[in-house]
């Protein structure tokens, strides 16, 4: 049963869990589209192995498949209520600090791409890297406060994010100069 289809995969119910199928873009040389979708599975795949135990287990992978299992949790964004946003908030911080203290940022971290299960299950790792990157940490973390303040305006998530996370001061003041960029600056 198809579950959700994005630019890049298909993800489906299965027997045994979900699978996520790396889908062809007719758009490319089929040689080249091949190499990227391998590539690019073959990276979600070992980004998941590094964090096993904030992620869904990997139960098979092919070229271009991942079939993970099941979590069955809501995702964060259907989760969050005024009486739990402090909770989740905190829990998403310490998740983020231990998928960062691993080596790796995730580049979509959004409500979406988070199971509310205790710890928080992260997911969607197709735009990872493996990066100690002060400045590739931040982005991470502009990109979630921008999807919080997008989703969950009236939610006190990013206090309780930050009370979890307990960022250095270095990475507080890199994502300070991130927000001051043109290319991320509030147009509103």
């Amino acid at each position: 049963m198809k579950l959700a289809q994005g630019a890049e995969a298909i993800i489906e119910r299965t027997e045994r869990g979900v699978k996520k199928t790396r889908i062809q873009k007719a758009y490319r040389h089929p040689d080249l589209d091949a190499t990227l979708r391998k590539s690019r599975t073959k990276r979600e795949a070992k980004v998941l192995a590094r964090l096993e135990d904030i992620t869904p287990r990997i139960l098979s992978q092919n070229e271009f498949e991942i079939e993970l299992e099941y979590v069955d949790a809501p995702l964060v964004k259907d989760a969050l209520t005024e009486e739990n946003a402090k909770e989740l908030g905190r829990a998403i911080g310490v998740v983020v600090k231990q998928m960062h203290e691993k080596g790796v940022v995730h580049h979509d971290l959004t409500t979406s791409n988070m199971f509310a299960t205790n710890p928080i299950t992260l997911i969607d790792f197709g735009l990872a890297q493996f990066s100690d990157s002060l400045e590739d940490r931040a982005v991470d973390l502009h990109v979630l406060k921008h999807a919080l303040a997008a989703k969950h305006p009236d939610l006190a998530v990013w206090e309780s994010f930050i009370a979890g996370h307990k960022p250095e001061a270095a990475l507080l003041e890199r994502l300070v100069a991130v927000e001051k960029r043109g290319r991320y600056k509030n147009k509103g």
